[in-house]
């Protein structure tokens, strides 16, 4: 037979008395199978190592018992069952008011004149004859003829009283969107013009801007208080309490569901990191207990062979305990790892000692 296969049939011999879950590879039934079948007696398989792999044992000592280590669940904590959560309501609901219109006004925007322009005498005496005019022809029902006086001496001279009467005369005209614009001017000069504040909350009832309207005829009623007004202020104020305290119901409904979102969002984030952390802790858990198992194989290694006395030194140096420590776990996945450690300064020649002397050893300690 070659000596080349020979030699390699030793190491292969070597490796299987050095660990005795080789014969338990899957690749090598047909081997163990025929061992049996010949009348061979196989090993029995090594125990598993714990989850916490203990020290090797030094020489004298006894073996410490493996603690336990002890992982944080991955699972989440259950969460509180969810309370149902309520509807949200339709703020418009049952709410009909016949002076809304369907359809505003989208009329070109007036002549808004400037209000820092200086009429001359004769324009100032056209202007006041034109205001008479405007209120007389409103007076008669003529909104159009009385739209059209306003619009002159806006031209002249507008002010912020001259801007709500003509947005007073838009507003019997059902064309809140012009009556809303001048008062918002007149409010530009005058904030405190009641009139402009009264007319523009009016305009925005038939537009259904309830919060808008009641805020308007609340400011312009606190100025200069009406009769009149009131009654429009009622039905505004009714219909208005009614939207806001179904708003603040739907924003509070809003308020909470983002609230659940945000809770869930930070347990599924808690759950993952307590996820991740049991998993390292379980890889670093059988890191060790290779590690532990590896060194304990070692060990048995040095002491189970009848190595010279240079070699048998060597074995005592820790650097090179932990090698060949490394060794052994690697031999775990893959049993011809040893081959790469022929040629290390300090491994191989123990190792080459260890195949040179099974001829004469007559058997060795087992590893596991």
């Amino acid at each position: 037979m070659d000596r080349a296969a020979v030699a390699d049939l030793q190491k292969f011999v070597m490796l299987l008395k050095s660990d005795a879950s080789i014969w338990y590879l899957p690749e090598l039934s047909f081997f163990k199978d025929y061992v049996e079948s010949l009348g061979g007696k196989i090993p029995a398989m090594p125990e598993k190592p714990a989850d916490a792999a203990p020290e090797a044992p030094v020489s004298g000592e006894q073996p410490k018992e493996a603690q336990p280590v002890e992982q944080e669940s991955a699972e989440p904590e259950p969460m509180e069952e969810e309370e149902e959560e309520e509807e949200e309501l339709d703020e418009m609901e049952g709410i009909n008011d016949p002076e809304v219109l369907e359809t505003p006004d989208d009329d070109p925007p007036p002549p808004m004149g400037d209000p820092t322009r200086e009429p001359s005498e004769s324009e100032m005496e056209k202007m006041s004859e034109l205001r008479q005019q405007a209120q007389e022809l409103a007076g008669s029902g003529d909104l159009e003829g009385s739209l059209a006086a306003w619009n002159q001496v806006v031209e002249i001279k507008p002010s912020a009283l001259v801007y709500a009467r003509r947005a007073d005369v838009f507003l019997k005209m059902k064309k809140p969107n012009a009556a809303i614009r001048d008062c918002t001017a007149a409010l530009e000069i005058n904030p405190d013009s009641a009139k402009a504040l009264k007319i523009r909350g009016k305009a925005h009832r038939y537009l259904g801007n309830w919060e808008e309207s009641a805020h308007d005829l609340s400011e312009g009623q606190r100025i200069d208080f009406d009769e009149d007004t009131l009654e429009v202020q009622k039905v505004v104020d009714e219909i208005w309490h009614k939207i806001r305290e179904r708003r603040l119901h739907n924003e509070a409904i809003r308020r909470n569901r983002a609230d659940r979102l945000e809770a869930k969002a930070r347990e599924e984030k808690l759950a993952a990191r307590r996820k991740a952390a049991a998993e390292a802790a379980a890889r670093e858990a059988e890191e060790e207990a290779a590690k532990a198992s590896a060194g304990a194989g070692a060990e048995n290694f040095a002491n189970g062979a009848n190595f010279p006395p240079e070699v048998a030194e060597k074995l005592k140096d820790p650097a090179v305990k932990a090698k060949l420590a490394t060794m052994m776990n690697e031999m775990k996945n893959n049993p011809m790892a040893a081959m790469q450690y022929m040629n290390d300064p300090e491994l191989g020649p123990i190792l080459q000692s260890f195949v040179g002397g099974m001829g004469g050893m007559g058997g060795m300690g087992g590893m596991g």
